[in-house]
């Protein structure tokens, strides 16, 4: 089977191109990533378009067109990348000769279309796409299914488990989706050694971020991001807020909860920061078992086989 990775903005988080390479590596299958344009997280495609007929011709030869966060109707560099609420294409969308003899799939990634269901449902419905979603939490009628993690770039961080902290915080100071820029201030009235990372190439990150041994991820959404199964990758304490509903789906799919620490509110962060400070062995135990835990889960072959049950049938 073959499959088209389509972003018609760009890569989410590099997730398409982990996928796609996980996929080329099952016998019988064959996958491509086709994106308007790279950013510092998502650096590769195939192709890189600059128009969508250069995206519909190379959909010929595919099975499966999986689109990510911005679907068919979308025009690519519009001033309104999520949509305008209509089908910008007014009926003649280029991809509409696809509708019946290739899947559909839809893959949301936190993007504002998802919260516009009347932009997509019943164009959904008319085409019978099948609906995906990053994270278990998205108050949608999507099936979650987890990112392929690239591991070739992750290393064990090399700033030790003792009285030294140094925190590594995902995303910009100035945005609170994810994190709160009272962080800032709290980490830095403890004296606490930190760092926000935004908007770093993607392998230099990974190779910054190994000064630091715990990470903060997202406080505000009740999920984790890549980010987080990174951290933990890399022996790092994660701290982040995690929705019950998150949990026990991270539970139902790779057999138990990840090791991360609930933290309610950017409080617990400090708390837990000087309880770890103090306390040397947890400090260690907490770490190596996470990066341990994302080894022995968190495998390749058992998500692409999620991803390939569902397009052969609709189920994860």
């Amino acid at each position: 089977m073959r499959v088209l990775l389509i972003n018609l903005e760009f890569d989410c988080a590099g997730v398409a191109w982990n996928l796609r390479n996980a996929i080329n590596r099952q016998p019988g299958w064959e996958a491509r990533v086709a994106s308007y344009r790279p950013t510092v997280a998502a650096p590769h495609a195939d192709l890189f378009f600059k128009k969508v007929g250069e995206v519909v011709r190379m959909a010929e030869d595919f099975d499966v067109l999986h689109f990510s966060n911005w679907m068919w109707t979308h025009r690519p560099g519009s001033p309104d990348p999520h949509h305008a609420g209509m089908d910008i294409y007014s009926g003649d969308n280029p991809f509409e000769k696809f509708v019946g003899n290739k899947v559909f799939v839809l893959h949301f990634h936190r993007g504002l279309l998802q919260y516009d269901n009347e932009a997509w449902e019943d164009e959904c419905r008319r085409i019978g796409v099948r609906l995906l979603k990053c994270d278990p939490l998205a108050p949608i009628q999507a099936k979650w299914l987890p990112n392929i993690l690239d591991m070739a770039g992750i290393r064990m961080h090399t700033a030790g488990y003792g009285k030294r902290v140094a925190v590594g915080v995902y995303g910009s100071l100035y945005d609170s989706r994810r994190t709160n820029p009272g962080i800032k201030v709290q980490l830095e009235y403890q004296g606490v050694e930190h760092r926000f990372f935004d908007n770093v190439p993607k392998e230099q990150c990974y190779r910054e971020r190994q000064k630091y041994n715990i990470s903060i991820d997202n406080l505000t959404q009740g999920f984790i991001g890549m980010w987080g199964w990174e951290s933990m990758a890399m022996g790092q304490v994660l701290l982040a807020h995690l929705e019950p509903e998150t949990a026990s789906a991270y539970a139902g799919v790779f057999g138990e909860a990840p090791p991360i620490i609930h933290c309610p509110n950017i409080d617990f962060v400090c708390y837990y920061i000087k309880e770890l400070a103090r306390n040397n062995k947890l400090f260690e135990q907490l770490g190596l078992v996470s990066a341990q835990w994302v080894k022995e889960r968190y495998r390749e072959e058992l998500i692409v086989k999620l991803y390939m049950d569902f397009y052969e049938g609709g189920e994860g």
